[in-house]
């Protein structure tokens, strides 16, 4: 019996964090089938929100490397076979950074806000 290597317990730390499941494992196995909008867009918004409370008013930069991740998402998908299923349709792909942008941009916004509260509840 094999012992788990470090890539398999970095792999189910991924799967339990991001909440993959049995439709993101079919999806790997044809992902040309992937809906536009999928689980993974909300997951985008959520961690772009995050994103945008640590970081805000930092849009184009954010955009920037919005795109640039999913051009290598997609590099990494045609080039190593354990990326396979990281391939998805160009409409996912968008909707990808449409989620990206949509939750940084909540994100910076509910910053803001909140710094404007705690700044008006000072006086």
């Amino acid at each position: 019996m094999s012992q788990p290597s470090v890539y398999d317990g970095a792999a189910e730390v991924y799967r339990k964090a991001w909440f993959v499941n049995e439709m993101d494992d079919f999806y790997e196995t044809d992902p040309e089938s992937k809906p536009a909008i999928d689980l993974w867009a909300f997951r985008h918004f959520l961690g772009s929100f995050v994103i945008g409370l640590l970081w805000p008013g930092r849009r184009r930069l954010f955009a920037l490397g919005s795109i640039l991740s999913e051009m290598m998402e997609e590099i990494l998908a045609q080039n190593i076979e354990e990326w396979a299923g990281a391939h998805e349709p160009f409409w996912n792909k968008f909707f990808d950074l449409v989620f990206n942008q949509w939750g940084y941009e909540t994100g910076t916004l509910y910053k803001q806000k909140w710094n404007y509260q705690e700044f008006k509840d000072d006086k």
